[in-house]
């Protein structure tokens, strides 16, 4: 096949877009969202797929002593890990159905032979077949499935009565129904008991209703489509309206989940990007199921477009998928290959309210991908480099940062990364008990306390230690790390450039017991603004946390005062501890506070003092 590169043909070219499942581990930083799974062994084959309300809380669970043995041998075999965020459990349990219907892996199959699970039974020797759940594996019709998931199984069932009105009543019931029942009325049977369709057409129903569920039925909405087009021009007006009302359900279904789509085949391509990486999310939809999801990451570069990016991307993945025939839902134009994508029939749909949520499931991937990307191939090099510059073997840094707001509520971040990338897991926050407007007397405790634990903790001190600031900076936090017997930490600073500019970041450090300049390459000087961004991007967000609860907790127990008066106030004398000190005059300073407010915070405080 032949592939266009762009104008930036060799800059483009070097683009690497790795895809790498991960590494199965308790120290992994998993999503607290629901989402399906899937266990690979060390030769990367599928093992297992499970969904959870949580992801985070699931996975963590292999990690506890069972006594079950063909889990503990699970566990055992597992070695890599890919997951797949949805936006609801609902979701999540009809996307692990289909996947373990389509992959049958071998654990989820051992685990159903241990016991009765159920099956979507279609009683097809009655003239008018039913839809029911069953575990009797003896009964003669057609059986779907089995499910793992009873709930999966029953949304199932409900969504297939909705769409087709297939019966789910007994044998006996049927036999002596004299008019429709209720579940008529609310769209969920044809009622064939009492002659409200043939049994011609009800057999239709149910032929359709069985391949919508193998997920056989490709063009499932054209042939609705015909079918009320096809009365429509018989004048059939009233059997043409009961497609147009399964049309309308099947669409309505659509607005409530995003698994089961109203395509046959097609990709949707998004894309997210922090300051250091792009992650290009990569969702396949088979027969209407969305199937899988890949993300690939390659590293930011100024030089080239986000277009110019995409399109690479995509005559990649051209290649690799054999990609034709199919809908290509995306945001980005790709004008240079057009002349490809229509050799291939591949039609480009840009977001709309019909894909709107499979877009957002892209995004939701990417998202997710990016917190947790720990593949920055620059990393390594950046160690090495330093390593060189201050003859110290390093293994682990760690990086410092306080946010305050004047003062108030002043809170502490440590990072830590290794040659893999950040590792989220030992990242933690210290509330700053000297709670003042002074930077050096915040590092100071924050350091002290950490190197404590660290102390006690076999000496397990960091290799380096990065902190914000300047030779002032620099010199404290080497006279307090310099104090722990057996502690040989370097320490390095980053001043910021003029007028914050990155690029001109200087990065100082002790050499031969002078502070000096560091002169940097790319990756060294990239890894340490990383740790210092980190750092920041933590205690601020922490921070941040802390004056929220506070101010929830106090300022919003007051009636009267709405959001502004509370950032007026806070911003004024910032934070509540300086706020609850305050003279009834002092308050009524305030932007926007009048006398009578004013006599309201006031109160509020004495009263809340005099309780305490």
């Amino acid at each position: 096949m032949r592939v266009l590169l762009t104008r930036e043909d060799q800059m483009v070219k070097q683009q690497q877009y790795t895809k790498t499942k991960e590494v199965f581990s308790k120290e992994k930083d998993l999503p607290k969202l629901p989402g399906v799974y899937k266990f690979y062994d060390d030769e990367n084959k599928l093992l297992y797929i499970g969904k959870a309300k949580n992801l985070s809380n699931r996975l963590k669970s292999y990690f506890l002593i069972s006594q079950d043995r063909k889990k503990n041998e699970l566990i055992e075999r597992i070695k890599f890990l890919e997951i797949f965020l949805t936006k609801t459990e609902s979701d999540a349990l009809l996307l692990e159905q289909n996947l373990i219907r389509k992959l049958k892996p071998p654990f989820n199959v051992q685990f159903r032979d241990d016991k009765s699970f159920p099956a979507i039974y279609f009683s097809i020797e009655h003239d008018f077949p039913g839809i029911y759940l069953t575990r009797n594996k003896k009964l003669k019709g057609v059986k779907l499935g089995p499910y793992a998931n009873v709930t999966a199984a029953r949304q199932s069932i409900d969504l297939t009565r909705t769409l087709f009105g297939i019966r789910n009543c007994s044998d006996m019931v049927f036999q002596n129904r004299s008019r429709p029942c209720i579940q008529h009325q609310i769209g969920k049977c044809s009622a064939p008991c009492v002659g409200k369709i043939s049994k011609k057409d009800y057999v239709e129903e149910i032929d359709s209703a069985i391949r919508f569920i193998e997920g056989k039925d490709k063009s499932f909405l054209d042939a609705l489509y015909l079918k009320m087009d096809k009365y429509s021009a018989l004048r059939e007006f009233e059997r043409a309206a009961l497609y147009r009302d399964k049309i309308t359900a099947y669409r309505d279904i659509q607005k409530d989940q995003a698994v089961f789509t109203m395509y046959g085949n097609a990709v949707a391509i998004t894309k997210k990007s922090n300051e250091y990486v792009n992650c290009i999310s990569f969702l396949e939809i088979k027969d209407g199921w969305l199937s899988n999801t890949e993300n690939y990451f390659t590293q930011k570069d100024r030089l080239i477009s986000d277009e110019e990016l995409m399109e690479s991307f995509l005559s990649k993945i051209l290649i690799e998928k054999e990609m034709e025939n199919l809908t290509l839902l995306s945001d980005f134009k790709f004008e240079n290959l057009m002349t490809q994508l229509k050799e291939k029939k591949i039609i480009i749909e840009k977001r709309n309210s019909k894909n709107k949520k499979i877009f957002e499931l892209g995004i939701i991937q990417a998202e997710d991908g990016l917190h947790r990307q720990y593949n920055y191939p620059w990393i390594s090099s950046g160690f090495s480099f330093i390593e060189d510059k201050t003859e110290t073997k390093i293994n682990r840094i760690e990086g410092y940062d306080v946010s305050h707001l004047s003062g108030d509520n002043v809170t502490a971040s440590c990072v830590v990364f290794d040659k893999e990338g950040p590792q989220k897991k030992q990242y933690r926050t210290f509330n700053i008990k000297n709670n003042k407007n002074d930077d050096y007397l915040a590092m100071k405790e924050v350091l002290s306390r950490r190197f404590e634990k660290l102390k006690k903790d076999d000496n397990n001190f960091p290799d380096l230690v990065v902190i914000d600031g300047g030779k002032g900076q620099l010199s404290s936090a080497k006279r307090i790390i310099d104090k722990f017997e057996n502690c040989n930490s370097q320490v390095l600073s980053l001043v910021k450039g003029p007028d914050r500019n990155s690029k001109y970041d200087d990065v100082l450090y002790f050499s031969k017991g002078k502070i000096s300049r560091m002169e940097l390459q790319q990756d060294a000087k990239r890894l340490l603004q990383f740790v210092r961004d980190e750092s920041h991007r933590f205690a601020l967000s922490r921070s941040k946390k802390r004056r929220s609860n506070l101010s929830q907790s106090s300022l919003d127990e007051v009636k009267g005062i709405g959001q502004k008066n509370k950032n007026e106030l806070l911003r004024y004398f910032g934070g509540t501890k300086a706020l609850k000190k305050a003279s009834l005059k002092e308050i009524t300073s305030v932007n926007g506070i009048g006398h009578k407010k004013a006599e309201l915070i006031y109160n509020f405080f004495i009263k809340k003092n005099n309780d305490s």
